[in-house]
């Protein structure tokens, strides 16, 4: 039988393990709310700062020159893409879907589309319709 002293010392390292781990976690929650509330700030600095830029960069924009003639922007006409035979036009719409969901809109344009070569065997074939196949 454990002596009531013993108890009593195993009680007291007990409580003093709850209150450090606490005091530690409390601790770390601070620390990292700090650090939190710093990022915010600082990105909000740098998004105010772009912000004035971009001010800063219409309003000497929209001043009229009189000196030099504006060229007007011409931007380029997209060209449907070269497509190989045998390549059906909703495959095809699937396929610059996918580009745009990836890259994000009209960053980048689907100029090609043909079929990549068969270079597998029989058994390799077998093999990779065996692992891809659904459950």
């Amino acid at each position: 039988m454990p002596s009531a002293e013993n108890m009593n010392l195993s009680l007291i390292v007990l409580l003093t393990g709850l209150v450090v781990v606490f005091a530690a976690l409390i601790f770390l929650t601070f620390i990292i709310k700090g650090y939190g509330a710093l990022v915010s700030s600082m990105t909000a600095k740098s998004k105010q700062k772009a912000a004035d830029a971009a001010a800063r960069a219409a309003a000497a924009k929209a001043a009229p020159k009189v000196s030099a003639p504006v060229a007007a922007a011409v931007k380029p006409a997209v060209s449907a893409p070269a497509v190989q035979e045998g390549i059906p036009g909703e495959v095809i719409a699937a396929i610059a879907a996918a580009v745009d969901y990836t890259y994000g809109t009209g960053t980048h344009v689907v100029r090609a589309v043909r079929r990549v070569p068969q270079n597998r065997s029989a058994w390799g074939s077998a093999g990779l319709a065996e692992s891809t196949r659904p459950f």
